[in-house]
C-alpha cells in the first residue's frame, strides 16, 4: 500500500510527530542512548540531558542561522507504548518544493512500524504544509533496515557512482493528483 493511503486509512494513529522543543530532551536523552543506533551514522549518543537541551535549544528555532532552510524536527510518540521512541527530520529549503529526511529510532522499537508509520505522516505533513514534491534521504545500503524503509515508502534508489555498498541517495518525488 503506497504511504499516502496508509496515512489515509488511518494507520497513523499508532504515533505523534510532536514539534522538538527543549523540554523533549529529558524523555529523548534515553531513546538517544542506545550505542546500536550509531552504527551507520556519523553521530554519537549525547553526553547528557544538559549537551541534548543544547542542541534541542538550536533545532527549536526551526530556521538554519542563514535563514535559508527550515529545519522541521519531530519527536516520534507510540500512543500505545506511552513513550518517544524516534524522531523525524527534514530540511527544506526556503525557496524550492525538496526536502532532505532522515529519522532515527531506539532499538528496542526496530522492526515494529513505528518508523514507516512517522516517516510516512511527516511526508505527508511536508507536502501539504510545505509544499514538498522531491524527498531525499541518504543511507548506507549495509543498513538494511533503512534501505527496505525507504523502499516501502516508494523512494527509488539514485544511480550509484563508485562503490555499491557506500553511502546512497534515495528519491521520491509525489505526483499532483493535479492535471
Amino acid at each position: 500500500m503506497h504511504p499516502r493511503n496508509e496515512i489515509a486509512a488511518g494507520l497513523s494513529l499508532r504515533v505523534r510527530l510532536d514539534p522538538l522543543r527543549v523540554e523533549l530532551a529529558r524523555p529523548m536523552f534515553d531513546v538517544l542512548a542506545d550505542e546500536r543506533i550509531y552504527e551507520f551514522i556519523s553521530e554519537r549518543p549525547p553526553k547528557s540531558v544538559e549537551h541534548l537541551e543544547a542542541r534541542y535549544e538550536i533545532l527549536a528555532t526551526r530556521l538554519s542561522p542563514d535563514a535559508t532552510c527550515r529545519w522541521l524536527n519531530w519527536c516520534v510518540f507510540s500512543i500505545k507504548d506511552r513513550r518517544y521512541v524516534g524522531y523525524v527530520q527534514a530540511t527544506v529549503p526556503v525557496q524550492g518544493d525538496s526536502a532532505e529526511i532522515a529519522y532515527v529510532f531506539s532499538p528496542l522499537f526496530w522492526g515494529q512500524g513505528f518508523a514507516f508509520n512517522a516517516v510516512a505522516v511527516m511526508l505527508s505533513m511536508l507536502a501539504r504544509d510545505y509544499g514538498c514534491k522531491h524527498f531525499i534521504a541518504h543511507t548506507e545500503m549495509t543498513n538494511l533496515r533503512s534501505v527496505s524503509l525507504l523502499r516501502r515508502l516508494g523512494f527509488i534508489r539514485e544511480s550509484a557512482a563508485g562503490d555499491p555498498y557506500s553511502e546512497q541517495c534515495f528519491s521520491l518525488t509525489i505526483l499532483s493528483a493535479e492535471p
